[in-house]
């Protein structure tokens, strides 16, 4: 995918501060400590033959230098450690398994999105007769004081708004019926006070009920987006063959197939070229990217540091059998950890995706003219001319000709 790529960036606009400092020295010096105290308390012996308690100039200078190297190792693994978390260099019956975890929660998101659609349109087309049948009588004589059934359906709504539940159209409807009873029956005495705020209540149900279908429509459709590349919105187009066997490694897909389905733009082709330009330019993209995908990369090497951390310490102190507090305390951490790190950096790619989507629609124009190649004049002239562009520079295509704009 855009592993090689993305890691480019470290390298392109990197600090060493964030370069290496913190992606790759603090995850490095934090496992080095959590083994210390794990291995101080299993084994006294080695923990002195290696000097890990001590605070001698030589032992520092020594644990400063192996911390360092061990951290560049760290940052070189860094393509390793994204395709694994990508899923990509998983066994193969690993990758099958998660592949259809992947494809059961692309289908499970996309029966939210059409139940919240469909929803959504239900509400639009009962609205208008709701607001009909729960018009108060005129000049407000009539009406009589509802009912307990009828109270005790209202009521069951209010709990639901107040709790944030979701709501059904049946509900809607029979409590509207049940108070449109009320609403029409006739009587010269002014409409009581208990009828009036049975409807103000309901109207409140309603008008919640409106607000939540359009937040939750939304919701799941942004949420599609950001999470699975490929035509997510249409349900019979087979989206398989994009998949990644992981959630992370799916949010990463979804900034070409961003590119690809809007512009019609091969970003494994042009990643580079807006590299160039984001660095020319007088804004703070660059640096924004930089600082996200630092978070990134951090987050990528804590859970797996996490990872080889529990996977060598809970067979050592499994055989050791010394210590089982400390067995069932690394056996129950590390998979929380792991999955706490992960989820974390699925959040923070989540904005870093966000942030490379938001750099093609700025600055694709800005490309063009490092090329000297003219605009295009609309959206479909802009697909064609990035396809174009695409097999001449990627695949070295020669009946895609061009003409070029000089600067006078």
């Amino acid at each position: 995918m855009l592993t090689t790529l993305l890691s480019a960036i470290q390298g392109a606009f990197s600090s060493f501060t964030r370069g290496f400092l913190i992606v790759a020295l603090v995850p490095m010096v934090l496992f080095i400590a959590a083994n210390a105290a794990l291995l101080s308390a299993v084994n006294r012996t080695w923990y002195s033959t290696l000097k890990l308690g001590a605070f001698s100039d030589v032992s520092s200078f020594l644990w400063l230098v192996g911390a360092a190297a061990a951290a560049l190792v760290l940052g070189a693994l860094q393509p390793f450690l994204y395709r694994l978390t990508e899923g990509q260099n998983m066994p193969s019956f690993l990758r099958w398994y998660w592949h259809g975890v992947q494809r059961f929660r692309l289908d499970c998101m996309r029966d939210q999105a059409e139940a919240a659609t469909k929803f959504n349109d239900d509400l639009g087309s009962n609205l208008q007769h709701w607001m009909d049948d729960l018009d108060l009588p005129a000049n407000n004589v009539g009406g009589s004081v509802p009912d307990e059934a009828a109270r005790k359906l209202v009521d069951k709504l209010k709990t639901r708004r107040r709790y944030d539940r979701n709501l059904t159209i049946e509900e809607i409807t029979g409590a509207v019926n049940a108070l449109h009873v009320h609403l029409t029956a006739g009587g010269a005495a002014p409409t009581p006070d208990a009828l009036r705020a049975a409807r103000r209540d309901l109207l409140r149900v309603i008008n919640f009920a409106r607000d939540r279908a359009i937040y939750e429509r939304t919701r799941i459709h942004n949420q599609l987006q950001a999470s699975f590349p490929g035509e997510v919105f249409d349900p019979d187009a087979s989206s398989d063959n994009v998949l990644a066997p992981t959630g992370f490694g799916n949010i990463g897909r979804t900034v070409r197939s961003y590119a690809l389905r809007r512009y019609g733009m091969d970003l494994d082709i042009f990643w580079t070229r807006f590299q160039k330009v984001m660095m020319d330019s007088t804004g703070k993209m660059s640096d924004n990217l930089t600082g996200q995908k630092s978070q990134v990369d951090f987050l990528v090497n804590m859970l797996w540091l996490a990872v080889l951390t529990g996977t060598v310490w809970t067979p050592v102190l499994w055989i050791e059998a010394g210590h089982p507090l400390l067995f069932a305390a690394v056996a129950l951490a590390t998979p929380v950890l792991a999955w706490l790190f992960y989820d974390a950096a699925c959040r923070a790619y989540l904005v870093f995706a966000d942030q490379m989507r938001t750099a093609v629609d700025t600055f694709r124009f800005d490309v063009l003219t490092g090329l000297h190649i003219a605009a295009p004049i609309g959206t479909k002239d802009e697909e064609a001319l990035w396809e174009r562009l695409g097999n001449r520079i990627g695949y070295a295509r020669k009946d895609a000709t061009f003409l070029y704009v000089r600067k006078p």
